[in-house]
């Protein structure tokens, strides 16, 4: 085992199992051995990595606070962490702790066995004298499932509300037999992937409506049918230009916009801008090809 990973969306922790016959790592593995009593085998050092503000940039601040050794026979993983002086008490070791527990118990903590990376399954884990088992810590801190109270009938629904337990789901629903409810399991998909590098971008429609011989935005589809932006994946165009119900003669116009985030009155300015451009690209005669001209150039 060599390293393992263990995401949440403002941090990533880091375990790297340090060899003292590896010439790079020595001199690491010294001297982390070294804050121990006993010479551990299996030892590990604790990277963290905070993804910092978006106003800054998405930048990282990586830390080394300290290690860990990781002693596992069966399905018991016996943990021991140390610090260096100057990172305890700051809750570091915490968030760690916490990351590291849900993905030894969640079957996201790896070996390798002839060259293939398996999980270990682990039900009890150790830190110093505090026992945690797998019930317990899922039961305290992670739920994998919700149960949804709602209404459904045909394309007519209506979510009341959510349980953590079945139980209690169950329960409303028999309270409320006039509302004619039902119970659906929703699963958690936290950290089932890692979406660290995953970036969203925010699709706006906004459009222009021709009247009286005069373009001009349209305010009532932006009040009534423009709605929330669409979270869209990098490859998204930037800008569309769509018209209807003639392409070739359109009574209106159609620009989608994407933005790094979300924010309706720069998606509109843009919109504008681009628009009035486009119709001094066309000499104020649009139609779907020369749209599509215009977008090629920009």
């Amino acid at each position: 085992m060599r390293r393992n990973y263990f995401y949440r969306e403002d941090l990533q922790v880091e375990l790297t199992q340090l060899q003292l016959e590896e010439e790079d790592e020595k001199e690491r593995f010294l001297e982390g051995s070294a804050l121990f009593e006993q010479k551990p085998e299996n030892l590990f050092e604790i990277g963290l990595d905070y993804r910092i503000s978006e106003n800054l940039g998405s930048k990282h601040k990586r830390l080394v606070p300290g290690y860990v050794v990781l002693e596992i026979t069966g399905n018991i993983c016996r943990i021991s962490p140390i610090l260096y002086p100057e990172f305890r008490g700051k809750g570091y070791w915490k968030e760690a702790r916490e990351l590291l527990l849900e993905r030894i118990f969640k079957g996201s903590f790896f070996t390798e066995e002839n060259g293939r990376r398996v999980p270990y399954r682990i039900d009890r884990v150790e830190i110093g004298t505090t026992v945690v088992t797998k019930e317990e810590f899922l039961q305290t801190y992670y739920k994998d499932d919700i149960y949804v109270v709602m209404y459904a009938y045909y394309s007519d629904w209506t979510i009341y509300g959510y349980f953590t337990r079945k139980s209690d789901a169950e329960k409303y629903c028999t309270a409320h037999p006039e509302m004619d409810l039902t119970v659906e399991t929703l699963h958690c998909l936290d950290h089932k992937q890692d979406l660290s590098k995953v970036s969203v971008k925010y699709q706006y429609l906004v459009r222009f409506r021709l009247h009286d011989k005069t373009w001009c935005l349209d305010p009532s589809f932006q009040s009534e049918e423009a709605g929330e932006p669409e979270a869209v994946g990098e490859k998204t165009s930037r800008y569309v230009i769509e018209m209807g119900p003639d392409p070739e003669n359109p009574r209106w116009i159609r620009i989608k916009v994407t933005l790094e985030r979300a924010d309706r009155s720069i998606a509109e300015k843009t919109a504008q801008d681009l628009f009035y451009q486009y119709l001094n690209f066309c000499e104020n005669h649009p139609n779907h090809k020369s749209a599509a001209d215009f977008l090629s150039q920009l």
